[in-house]
């Protein structure tokens, strides 16, 4: 069967953001020496140049949808500091429709090394017959350490009905959740990333039922808590549940990235959420079909120039 794969684009500030949240402003004037506010005067109003040009993208198919955003308060601080003038993306997303295969990567620093990861992968599977393990592995020993990268996956083999098979290296969330329930649960894996020497790692069987999904996720989804700490991530996530992918994760990165206001002691600030990147990918076992195509989706692990 065909596999219709769409793409669709969402701008990281919406028009008239900054016109409708002033106070995002404050946080930069207060307490800044005279040559810092007019500079941070000029740069407020020049924000209206980035609503609606820098975006975040979302990917979808039968039984997916993925998405990465650069993280709005991360592009916001580096706009207002002046630190660079470009957005980045070190998370990166690997949709594998013909091989079932999905997965998240995120290295710590400003890299595009999990395009890089992915892209080793990908060359794997269309070259080996190894089984999901030694693809795995395969892929540690020939990462360099100061490559190092978390990465979550999940399989759906076709010839193993009811069956999926995850692998979690490092900190990159994988959640087990079913739609009908309402359930959702953090599934624990190897705290090491790839890239680790000696490391191994090994995969977990799933069995699935009607209504199940999976969520993959990188660190960036703790802004779902950002107000409560304590909260957690299980429990945040859980009203978002619907039964569609492709709303489910628009919902929950727009909620990541929205506005908000803080208080600290005995001050207020108003902010976005997303100081770091963030990344999502749902995947729906009893919804996927069959690929006839070969290509994959490698989305994510960007450096490029603001504009």
């Amino acid at each position: 069967m065909a596999q219709s794969i769409r793409t669709q684009n969402y701008p990281v500030f919406e028009k008239g953001t900054f016109q409708s949240h002033p106070d995002l402003f404050n946080r930069f004037e207060q307490n800044a020496p005279d040559h810092l506010q007019s500079k941070y005067e000029r740069l407020w109003q020049s924000l209206p140049r980035y609503e609606e040009t820098i975006t975040w993208p979302l990917v979808s198919g039968p039984g997916f949808c993925g998405a990465t955003h650069p993280g709005a308060d991360t592009v916001f601080v580096d706009i207002m500091v002046g630190i660079n003038s470009y957005v980045y993306n070190s998370d990166c997303l690997y949709i594998n429709p013909a091989r079932r295969i999905f997965a998240i990567s995120d290295p710590p620093g400003i890299t595009t090394g999990s395009r890089r990861l992915f892209e080793r992968l990908d060359g794997y599977l269309r070259t080996a017959s190894d089984d999901l393990d030694a693809y795995f592995n395969r892929l540690n020993r020939e990462t360099r350490p100061e490559e190092g990268a978390t990465l979550s996956l999940v399989h759906v083999p076709e010839d193993r009905p009811g069956i999926a098979q995850v692998i979690i290296a490092g900190d990159t969330f994988l959640l087990h959740g079913n739609a009908s329930r309402g359930t959702i649960r953090i599934i624990r894996g190897c705290q090491d990333f790839i890239g680790t020497p000696y490391a191994t790692f090994e995969s977990q069987e799933i069995r699935c039922e009607p209504g199940d999904f999976f969520l993959i996720a990188s660190d960036g989804i703790l802004s779902m808590v950002h107000a409560d700490p304590l909260r957690k991530l299980e429990n945040a996530l859980r009203p978002y549940i619907n039964g569609d992918p492709e709303d489910m994760v628009r919902r929950i990165l727009v909620d990541c990235n929205a506005y908000y206001r803080e208080t600290i002691f005995d001050r207020t600030f108003s902010r976005f959420g997303g100081n770091d990147n963030v990344s999502l990918l749902l995947v729906a076992p009893e919804k996927l079909e069959e690929s006839t195509s070969a290509a994959s989706v490698i989305l994510g692990g960007y450096i490029e120039e603001r504009g």
